[in-house]
């Protein structure tokens, strides 16, 4: 096959394999033959931390992603003692303090991990834009000072929190 052939090949593939780049944009591909549904699918962080209470723990479930940004090797586990108070923010981001160290940051697009301050340490574990989000304030003896994370549903696990926690005051139940 000489050189013209190959180039004209190349040509060829190479918009099918741009499409393949770019998901939000339609495949040209020919009708007939089928297209994986999740390469048209625009690929984003859709996975948010999920809270749950395992015995007298709080733990942070994280996917494998989350847990990369983070800089953790495992989900992170608060005892149900440490809880202070627990807040459902309005927009998540305004709860963050400190600096990112270590950890994954971007501007209202991502806060995955350690955000250090004068008085201590928090853990965020949040993405997307300004949307209302979960705080959990731990007392002394807890790793973190707080946790501030963005759930699927942050009223829901407030709720299950403080039911959970039952020694929680209701001056400090935020709903």
């Amino acid at each position: 096959m000489g050189w013209a052939k190959r180039g004209q090949q190349a040509r060829q593939w190479a918009p099918a394999a741009l499409d393949l780049l770019n998901p939000g944009k339609q495949l040209s591909r020919p009708k007939d033959r089928p297209v994986c549904a999740r390469v048209r699918q625009r690929v984003a962080c859709a996975a948010v931390p999920t809270v749950a209470i395992d015995g007298l723990e709080l733990v942070v479930h994280l996917s494998a992603l989350e847990k990369l940004a983070a800089f953790r090797s495992g989900d992170p586990r608060f005892a149900l003692s440490s809880v202070t108070g627990v807040v459902v923010e309005p927009n998540v981001w305004a709860a963050l303090r400190g600096i990112r160290a270590p950890g994954t940051g971007l501007p209202y697009v991502i806060a995955y991990g350690t955000r250090r301050f004068p008085g201590g340490k928090d853990l965020a574990l949040i993405h997307g834009g300004r949307r209302p989000g979960l705080r959990v304030d731990f007392d002394d003896d807890a790793p973190y000072s707080r946790l501030v994370a963005s759930v699927a549903d942050p009223q829901a696990t407030a709720q299950a929190i403080r039911a959970a926690s039952g020694h929680l005051d209701t001056s400090q139940r935020d709903v």
